[in-house]
């Protein structure tokens, strides 16, 4: 479907036209749509009064500033939520956090942080990771050394010990994939990070312990008292029990953008806690729970925020963010998602797309397709590449192969056997690298 969007003094008299014909492809391209981690299906019809406003969330979540068209009530709301989730103390002298616009601004804030907190420590990544991370590392100019992936996306622990043997002598920061991105593959937190301990057992950095200016009033001065109350001015970190742990000479980031929120429904472990030795977790908001805009959520322990804070009179406020003006509607749908689905609704809508994956890898395989994967705790199912009008009609993400399709919420049965009967019919590649 063609439609002529070019900017002229006669386009005025299209536009009812053009936005016709470009809705329409929308509502053809969301129909058949497998290939990518997102989540079709929403409802956010009552907030549609409020994009009349330019909300705007200039800065620090918890410090208002001059600008009063803003969220930050709902954005506060989300990233509590989110702590609680991931098992830490949402309290500002223990957590901090905010809705990104991205996962990707969740992974570069991550990092960012971790060269702050460790300026000469190269990047460890699998090389399974989204490109995000690797752009991270060139952006920040760090060094990154890729850590070899298993033929299922899991990073081999192995070949991470041999690389922080040869490379991690001036400390690590560790990125680590809760859901990898062609094959969903979460990788081992608890072993990765009893390995960085057992490396760096005596090994002790020394970051500077929260302190807000006191120019920016009364919730900082009082963030300010706590954390000097919770760490005594050591330095030590505060974890989501209310156990301390001492300084690393490693951080590390967790990239969930589409597993941070399904694991703590799929497992009766929480391999996503803050109780252990993590640092900061990113998760996308447009995936699974599902939004009309490209968002996330970024949370870190609050003892890592003042490497990265500066105070801006010109939005009277204090930012650590990475891009400072946030869009201020993302917050809302994600407010306005969580508290209608609460807890309950996750989880079910999280078993029942690990249920329809199990379902398409097993009519997969019984119809002859080598080669089908799905990982444990994974919706994602990786697949011999099909033809390439497969790929176009599906939007399908291919490399090395191989292709994958992501069951979201929005991913029906119905949906799944009628992308079967296409990739059965306009045939595919038998071969697999699995």
């Amino acid at each position: 479907m063609e439609f002529d969007a070019t900017i002229s003094p006669a386009a005025e008299a299209n536009v009812p036209r053009v936005l016709e014909r470009f809705e329409s492809l929308m509502q053809e391209r969301t129909k058949h749509h497998l290939g990518y981690p997102y989540n079709l299906s929403y409802d956010g019809s009552d907030l549609w009064p409020l994009q009349q406003y330019s909300i705007n969330n200039l800065g620090d979540p918890y410090i208002e500033s001059n600008y009063g068209i803003h969220s930050r009530p709902f954005e506060v709301a989300v990233v509590e939520w989110f702590c609680r989730l991931w098992e830490i103390d949402p309290s500002p002298a223990v957590s901090w956090g905010y809705v990104t616009n991205c996962g990707t601004e969740g992974n570069l804030q991550g990092i960012y942080i971790g060269r702050e907190s460790l300026p000469d420590a190269p990047l460890f990544a699998s090389e399974a990771s989204h490109y995000s991370v690797f752009k991270a590392a060139k952006m920040f100019r760090m060094k990154c050394v890729r850590v070899r992936a298993l033929p299922t996306g899991h990073m081999d622990l192995v070949d991470l010990e041999h690389k922080l043997k040869e490379h991690g002598g001036r400390g690590a920061i560790l990125n680590l994939n809760c859901g990898s991105t062609m094959t969903g593959a979460v990788d081992d937190v608890d072993g990765a990070l009893a390995l960085l301990e057992r490396l760096y057992a005596g090994e002790r950095s020394s970051p500077a312990p929260l302190r807000p200016s006191k120019e920016l009033g009364d919730a900082s001065e009082e963030a300010s008292e706590q954390q000097e109350g919770l760490t005594g001015h050591t330095g030590q970190q505060q974890g989501g029990s209310g156990g301390q742990h001492a300084p690393r000479k490693y951080y590390v980031h967790c990239d969930g953008a589409l597993m941070a929120l399904l694991l703590p429904f799929l497992s009766h472990q929480r391999l996503i806690s803050f109780k252990k030795s993590i640092d900061s977790v990113a998760v996308s908001g447009h995936k699974f729970l599902g939004t009309p805009m490209p968002c996330g959520v970024f949370v870190t322990r609050a003892e890592h925020v003042s490497k990265v804070w500066s105070d801006v009179d010109y939005i009277g406020s204090r930012d650590a963010t990475m891009m400072g003006s946030r869009n201020g509607h993302a917050p809302l749908y994600v407010w306005r998602f969580l508290v209608r689905k609460g807890e309950a609704g996750l989880a079910r809508e999280a078993q029942e797309c690990v249920k329809h994956a199990e379902y398409m890898r097993d009519q997969m395989l019984d119809k002859g397709v080598a080669g089908v994967l799905l990982n444990p705790h994974s919706t994602t199912v990786v697949m011999p590449i099909p033809s390439e009008d497969v790929v176009r009609k599906w939007q399908l993400a291919c490399k090395d192969g191989q292709c994958h399709v992501v069951v979201m919420p929005s991913v029906t049965t119905g949906v799944i056997d009628a992308f079967i009967v296409d990739y059965m019919r306009m045939g595919y590649n038998g071969s697999s690298t699995l």
